[in-house]
């Protein structure tokens, strides 16, 4: 994200929307359930790839209106 702002790929004023802070806490409570249904029934492998793609989703998501206040103009 970071180098993709610096380099004026992704635009540089911060990406925010409405209901942000919502959504953001519902994935990572989803990763959460899945992360604590995956330690009681590790026989679930399944959902491992989901949790794999909300925690990545949420990271993005929680990243990315910051990297554009830290990068120069």
């Amino acid at each position: 994200m970071a180098a993709g702002k610096l380099q004026e790929i992704l635009p540089q004023r911060p990406l925010t929307y409405k209901g942000q802070n919502l959504v953001n806490f519902l994935l990572l409570v989803a990763a959460l359930v899945i992360a604590i249904w995956l330690i009681i029934h590790p026989e679930s492998r399944t959902l491992f790839p989901f949790m794999i793609l909300i925690a990545l989703t949420f990271g993005v998501l929680l990243i990315s209106p910051s990297v554009a206040r830290t990068c120069p103009r």
